[in-house]
């Protein structure tokens, strides 16, 4: 275990050694990560560690302070800390902490890299000295801040490796009776000055979340992310029993999320459902990289942080004086419960709110153009007349952006809350990227002796595949009632592909899952190891761990 020092030693000789190769060092984190366990110091330290050489400074330090038992702590932290300020313009305060890391490791190659450019930034401030007024200018929230505030404030108990953080005292007024503990001030003022300070607390934040977002942001330009998936709210903790496994909470057995699509600096946000918004963040995205948001379905999962989009988006437009419009398209029974939320603040915000229509004299389906190279098609998955049996309305929409770009037209598909039909087939027809939420299966499903009539399940998303033949096909949104079985239906989806001569269809069947990240220049795939992008058919997926629920999509040829 890393909290005995010769296990860290040797962690990071290998470090040190691959240092100079970003993708096998990337790797060897995973490979850790994947045998650490879900949960403890050790699981949180190597991932602080895939943050940190993936540059996600402020990412590492949140899993650092997490990983307080490890022999090492407070280098890690102070290591962060230094690039981390040196990335926000800090030269001075970032050489301040480089040099108290330095101290503890002078040995660490990611930090002798950093501590000649600081110094040489730094010339001019050649008297500065650590203290903890240091870490008021690191960009973190502030219960963060204040944890960072007091673990520095004990300095590490060795120069080479400091010992676990001990315990904070008990305040001693925890044990004064109520009656006789201290009070505040009275009047109104400690009051308005409590509330006046947590507003200036949330502008400043806010000014510094903005801050983040340096124009029209590239990041995701021409992908597709998805964002879908099993959460580590809903993950099994590695050391829990087999048995304990039948009894996961409804919230473990469910994906949540959704998917977000960049096309010509337009970012489109489809289906955003619960711990969408922090998947989002997490892989580098920023509220204003989102101009669209699709809800194709009435169920509150499918549309469960629009509102939490909604409302950052308000409060960072309060802190600047360009508004940042996002304009929302929503299914028929979600704008009934949505509409009277999302109301505008600015006059640019006026008729944002738009609510997927289908008309008995309409066409089959229905065109909505979001931009100069961006059309939205809508189409009901469910007839209009078993719709007015049910008498539930539409609840489900099926969708396909039709992407323009010199070289032709890029057709993204997708489906969810969708029994298979015939009119789902040529609604999708010449996708290219084709989304299939699968949802759940039975004996009679997978066995192709009746279709599910309330989602896609096996013998659907083979029918759907078969007459649509997209490029690359992903199978995401599993329910999780028969467990992780995403694997196990791809590689049966695929060998049923296959012709009799051994040949496959043109489609490369995926399953999908958080990070999964897509060019849409040239449909390739990134791999989660070397971050380089590679053809979709050259891809092996596995489990990262038994126990995780989080796969790894590998190139082949980074195997042989």
């Amino acid at each position: 275990m890393l909290q005995e020092t010769s296990t860290l030693d040797r962690y990071l000789e290998e470090v040190t050694r691959l240092y100079d190769d970003q993708s096998a060092l990337l790797q060897l984190i995973e490979q850790h990560i994947a045998s650490s366990g879900q949960a403890g110091p050790e699981h949180d330290f190597y991932r602080g560690e895939l943050a940190f050489y993936q540059g996600r400074y402020k990412v590492a330090l949140k899993h650092y302070l997490q990983a307080k038992e490890l022999p090492a702590f407070h280098f890690f932290c102070h290591r962060a800390c230094a690039f981390l300020c040196e990335e926000q313009g800090q030269s001075g305060k970032g050489l301040a902490f480089a040099q108290k890391a330095h101290a503890q490791n002078p040995n660490d190659p990611a930090l002798n890299e950093l501590l000649p450019a600081l110094q040489e930034s730094s010339d001019d401030d050649d008297d500065v000295v650590y203290n903890d007024d240091d870490l008021s200018m690191v960009s973190l929230q502030s219960e963060e801040f204040d944890e960072l505030h007091q673990i520095f404030s004990e300095p590490p108990s060795s120069p080479q490796y400091s010992a676990p953080a001990a315990p904070a005292p008990v305040a001693t007024t925890a044990a004064v009776p109520r009656s006789q503990a201290p009070l505040p001030a009275t009047g109104s003022t400690s009051l308005d000055a409590r509330i006046e300070g947590h507003h200036q607390e949330q502008r400043q934040t806010l000014i510094e979340y903005l801050n983040q977002y340096n124009g029209d942001s590239n990041i995701f330009e021409r992908r597709l992310l998805v964002l879908h998936g099993w959460h580590r709210s809903g993950a099994l903790d590695a050391r829990d029993s087999a048995s304990s496994q039948r009894v996961w909470s409804a919230e473990a057995h469910t994906t949540s999320g959704g998917y977000f699509l960049r096309w010509n600096h337009q970012g489109i946000a489809v289906n955003p459902g619960r711990n969408f918004l922090e998947a989002f963040h997490q892989h580098g995205g920023h509220i204003r990289d989102i101009n669209h948001v699709i809800v194709t379905r009435s169920d509150l999962p499918s549309w469960a942080d629009v509102e939490a989009i909604y409302d950052l988006n308000a409060r960072v437009n309060g802190v600047h004086n360009d508004v940042h419009v996002i304009n929302y398209y929503v299914n028929q029974g979600a704008y009934q419960q949505l509409a009277p939320a999302l109301k505008p603040h600015y006059k640019q915000e006026r008729h944002t709110v738009h609510c997927l229509e289908l008309y008995l004299d309409s066409p089959e389906a229905e065109a909505i153009s979001l931009s100069d190279s961006i059309t939205l098609n809508y189409f009901p998955v469910t007839s209009q007349a078993h719709a007015e049996t049910s008498g539930r309305g539409v609840e489900a929409l099926g969708l396909r952006l039709d992407l323009q770009g010199t070289e032709g037209t890029t057709k993204i598909g997708y489906s969810s809350g969708a029994a298979w039909s015939p009119i789902l087939a040529d609604n999708l027809s010449g996708t290219d990227v084709l989304l299939a939420a699968f949802e759940g299966t039975s004996t009679e499903d997978y066995s192709k002796v009746r279709y599910n009539y309330d989602s896609l399940g096996y013998f659907g998303t083979l029918s759907l595949l078969e007459e649509v033949t997209p490029k690359i096909a992903l199978c995401s949104e599993f329910a999780g009632r028969q467990g992780d079985i995403r694997l196990e239906v791809v590689q049966k989806l695929r060998s049923e592909l296959a012709s009799p001569e051994g040949n496959t269809t043109p489609t490369v069947v995926l399953p999908s899952d958080i990070g999964l990240e897509i060019s849409l220049n040239d449909l390739k795939v990134r791999c989660s190891t070397s971050n380089a992008f590679t053809r979709a058919s050259e891809l092996v997926v596995t489990r990262s761990h038994p126990y995780i629920k989080s796969l790894l999509f590998l190139d082949r040829n980074d195997l042989t």
